[in-house]
């Protein structure tokens, strides 16, 4: 961009051949860009540009004010201030002219090295400084004529206006993750404009770059160097690591030219490990485990090969749903104890069956390592399960007698055989195929078991009981209660006054003794006996041999099927089933 010249007489007085100049010029400045798309001039007009002082210092790398004398070297030092709003760079400053008074002429003034060329970029809303040589000339002669007089200077100079072209600075290391005591090369790639190399101006981006390592400045201002498509870069190799850790980079990019924004890099995670490697182990415990039931995850770290000797790993593992090579999510971080385990207790796993995986992240001695993944198998509740547990209970070989909270509780034991008793809360117990033992208060007890042995005993709340094949002596309180019983023999069942509803399989010689309440019982065996004292319904189904005995003053009924059309008796004389106290409807 061409900038036209404009002159303005200034005055700077010498006081006894000694003086302190200042002065002003005003530029006017109509810039023009050139290029395959020509942009618009920037319309500045007279009086719009800007401006510059000038000082006399006695120095010339900084501006400490001082007196001409004769035969001493002083300097002149232009300040250029921009008031734009875009950077400019001033190409020339100089006196082109001075009138000196009649007392003291030119000659005694040395001015000839005052003309300033080169590139002083002065950024935007901002100033910049350039000494130029001037002295008064030693003439070994009375020089007092020279006291309080005034010379006339006459300024030129020219400046650009710079296009500003944004960048960006990309950062990238050498070796991540890297390992103690060897060396790490960080490059910061600087691309100019939209990332497709420069759009405004020619060449690369000028200037430096610093990296950091979060707050610390591990390389000063390293020179760019001219890349590929416009771009520039500059290398780091700060001291090599001496212990294990994560270090934050960042890389940060200084102009020097006004023609190039600034920009810092993304920070960049180098992560240095330890050169001794390290094993780590997954397990969980319950697996399977049951829906919102803690699941405890513990992981195991270890030197690999395991030294004896060697020091107990140290730090955090981290605990991942999903695979390592796949989606996965954290779960949470634990630190090691001193035997080199971190547990983490959870009881978010989804039901079905979930993979995960922990992740050892280092210490000063072994390297991170990755466990294998396992799979948690994770069952649902059974439906009729849905309270809110606060009190979660799972039964072990170890842990074969378990006894309830205050509060609801969740009892869950595989197959074994267990003695359970809960509390007055609101209760579930889901068992496998053992022979378990279970007693309950007078809350909303739900029991789910298997084809076990069974022994069964509930308050007065209103309890559902399903049990498998097996044997089982169940006895409920007063509540209204839901029970179903599989296909076992012999199972005992007492009720309380409640409304109850029972259902019982295929299986023989089962025993029931229904209360007050009005009670229906549904049975598809053989020989099982029935007693009651209220208002029961019985379903008989096709089994011979049943007893019912009702309570003469209740109305009780019973359901038989209906017997082939060849017989001529009773449905109950068909199937020999003993009904005392019930009308028989089939």
């Amino acid at each position: 961009m061409k900038v036209k010249h404009f002159r303005r007489m200034t005055p700077v007085v010498l006081i006894s051949a000694v003086a302190l100049c200042t002065g002003t010029l005003v530029f006017a400045q109509i810039g023009f860009a050139t290029g395959s798309s020509p942009m618009p001039p920037f319309g500045l007009t007279s009086g719009t540009g800007f401006t510059v002082t000038s000082t006399i210092s006695s120095s010339s790398t900084s501006q400490i004010g001082a007196f001409l004398y004769p035969g001493t070297q002083r300097y002149l030092w232009y300040t250029a201030h921009n008031p734009l709003k875009v950077p400019i760079t001033v190409r020339t400053l100089s006196i082109s002219s001075v009138t000196p008074s009649s007392e003291c002429p030119t000659a005694n003034l040395d001015y000839a090295s005052t003309t300033f060329t080169g590139s002083l970029v002065v950024p935007a809303q901002s100033s910049n400084s350039v000494p130029v040589p001037i002295s008064l000339i030693e003439t070994h002669e009375n020089q007092d004529s020279c006291e309080n007089t005034t010379f006339q200077f006459s300024f030129q100079g020219s400046a650009t206006i710079s296009v500003v072209t944004s960048t960006q600075t990309q950062l990238s290391s050498s070796h991540n993750p890297s390992v103690i005591g060897k060396s790490v090369t960080y490059t910061a790639t600087i691309i100019s404009g939209n990332g497709s190399g420069n759009q405004h101006n020619s060449g690369g981006p000028t200037g430096t770059v610093t990296f950091k390592d979060g707050s610390n400045t591990i390389c000063s201002s390293v020179p760019v160097s001219a890349g590929p498509n416009g771009s520039s870069s500059a290398a780091c190799m700060p001291p090599t690591y001496l212990v294990t850790g994560i270090h934050p980079i960042t890389a940060v990019f200084t102009n020097t030219d006004g023609n190039f924004s600034g920009s810092t890099s993304s920070v960049l995670d180098q992560v240095v490990q330890s050169t001794r490697k390290s094993a780590t182990a997954l397990t969980s415990w319950p697996n399977p485990s049951v829906v919102g039931f803690p699941v405890a995850l513990t992981a195991t770290v270890f030197g690999s090969p395991p030294v004896p000797s060697g020091p107990t790993p140290t730090g955090t593992v981290t605990f991942y749903f999903g695979t390592p090579i796949t989606s996965h999510s954290v779960i949470g971080t634990e630190s090691l104890n001193s035997s080199g385990e971190s547990t983490l207790t959870t009881s978010t796993h989804p039901a079905g069956s979930d993979n995960l995986f922990a992740v050892y992240n280092g210490d000063a001695t072994y390297s991170s390592s990755t466990s294998p993944v396992i799979v948690q198998v994770v069952l649902a509740k059974p439906g009729h399960c849905d309270d809110s547990y606060n009190n979660w209970f799972y039964g072990s070989p170890e842990a074969s007698n378990i006894q309830g909270s205050s509060g609801n509780n969740f009892f869950w034991v595989p197959n074994g055989s267990f003695q359970v008793n809960g509390s007055t809360g609101n209760n579930c117990f889901w068992g496998g195929d053992g022979d378990n033992d279970y007693s309950g208060g007078n809350g909303h007890n739900e029991i789910t078991d298997g084809n076990g042995i069974n022994g069964i005993s509930l308050g007065n709340g209103d309890d559902d009981v399903k049990v498998g094949d097996g044997r089982n002596q169940i006895n409920l309180g007063g509540g209204n209660d839901t029970v179903s019983v599989g296909n076992g023999i012999g199972n005992h069942v007492t009720v309380g006054n409640g409304n109850d509803d029972l259902t019982f399989g295929n299986g023989s010689t089962n025993q029931l003794v229904l209360g007050s309440g009005t009670d229906v019982v549904t049975l598809r065996g053989s020989q099982n006996t029935i007693s009651g004292t209220g208002n029961d319904t019985v379903y008989l189904g096709g089994g011979t041999g049943n007893t019912f005995t009702g309570a003469s003053h209740h109305t009780n009924v019973c359901h038989l099927p209906t017997p082939p059309s060849s017989w001529h008796g009773t449905p109950a004389a068909y199937y020999h089933d003993t009904l005392t106290n019930c009308s028989v409807v089939s």
